[in-house]
Formats: structure tokens, C-alpha cells, sequence
């Protein structure tokens, strides 16, 4: 085989290979969500009732393994902390920084 006929199959190799690539790429895009993310996983939602009172507001909250700790202030109370169990939905633990009764 000449050397130019070689590098025109190498040069049409390449280019289908380029676009084969190109649409498995825009697939992948098209079947994920804009972060990454399968959409279908994000379509899960908890609602969840803490008993605590009305005006009561969640200042910030941090997950640790399968437990988030929330942190309330408002409703009339002092500041306070409750642990949520994600695998049972249940408030495990309550912390209070206000004054014993």
C-alpha cells in the first residue's frame, strides 16, 4: 500500500472513530442530569414531622454517615440540635443549649 493511500485510510479511521466517540458522548449527556447524576435518583423526597413548634427554623445541617444533625433556633425555644436517623425516619437525639427545666 502507498504511504498517501495508507494515511487517507488513517485519516478516514479517525474521523468516523471521532464521531462515534462524539455521539456516545452527547448519549451519555442525554441520559444524565445536568450534574452528573441519574435524574430517576434524585426524585427521591422525605417528609418528615420533628414536633417541634411552629417558627421553628433549621439554621444549618450536616450529614454524618446515615444520620443528619439539624440545627434549630426559633419557635419560642433555645437553640437546639436533633440527630435524624435516615434509615428509620425517626429524631434519635435532641440536644438543647438553653437552661434545664
Amino acid at each position: 500500500m502507498k504511504p498517501i493511500k495508507l494515511l487517507k485510510v488513517f485519516v478516514y479511521f479517525m474521523a468516523v472513530l471521532i464521531f462515534v466517540l462524539l455521539g456516545a458522548l452527547f448519549y451519555g449527556f442525554s441520559i444524565t442530569g445536568k450534574d452528573g447524576i441519574d435524574p430517576a435518583a434524585g426524585e427521591q423526597t422525605y417528609t418528615m414531622f420533628l414536633g417541634e413548634p411552629e417558627g421553628s427554623r433549621v439554621r444549618h445541617f450536616v450529614a454524618a454517615g446515615e444520620m443528619v444533625i439539624l440545627h434549630l433556633e426559633g419557635g419560642g425555644m433555645p437553640v437546639r440540635f436533633l440527630v435524624f436517623d435516615t434509615n428509620n425516619g425517626r429524631v434519635v437525639g435532641r440536644v438543647n443549649l438553653g437552661q434545664s427545666p
